[in-house]
């Protein structure tokens, strides 16, 4: 296996390892069923975004680590085309990221089966759908901007210094 299949392999493992625990810890709508049939929201601050944040945030610090300890650990296969490889590997382990995410989400809030079946004053929580939209971009341009300033600022390895090169 090479090195650009090993760090795909274990970016969408590790990412959807941390989504989970990501969807564990998203935070959800509480509320209570109006006696009209509405669902009235508990206080609170706006989930949604708070889910957005968190996701833009995590998958950006995970590329960013991820792209440097490539950079590092293959120093063979530095260049434009690992450049490229590890955007394209951040943007699919985010997705990963995500779709684990919503699963766990969905599992540990899930809605009523039967909605006609719900009583007034019943209460549940209801984890919000998540978009990122532009947030999709923050994990590869994150991989490729830490790629690409660990190639600016590596020292190149001395050249070997062979007896006949003395004079």
């Amino acid at each position: 296996m090479g090195a650009g299949a090993g760090l795909f392999a274990v970016s969408v493992l590790i990412y959807g390892v941390v989504g989970a625990l990501w969807g564990l810890w998203r935070p959800a709508y509480s509320g209570t069923v109006t006696d009209d049939g509405g669902f009235a929201v508990a206080g609170g601050g706006n989930v949604a975004f708070t889910g957005y944040i968190t996701f833009a945030v995590i998958t950006g610090l995970m590329s960013a680590v991820m792209a440097i300890l490539m950079f590092q650990a293959s120093p063979a296969t530095r260049g434009a085309p690992m450049l490229w490889w590890v955007g394209v590997v951040a943007f699919i382990a985010a997705v990963a990221f995500l779709v684990v995410g919503d699963l766990v989400a969905a599992a540990r809030h899930p809605m009523p089966e039967d909605v006609d079946a719900i009583t007034p004053d019943a209460t549940f929580s209801v984890a919000p759908v998540f978009q990122p939209g532009v947030a999709w971009l923050v994990a590869p341009f994150m991989a490729v901007l830490a790629y690409w300033f660990s190639a600016l600022t590596a020292v190149p390895e001395p050249e070997p210094y062979l007896p006949a090169q003395r004079m």
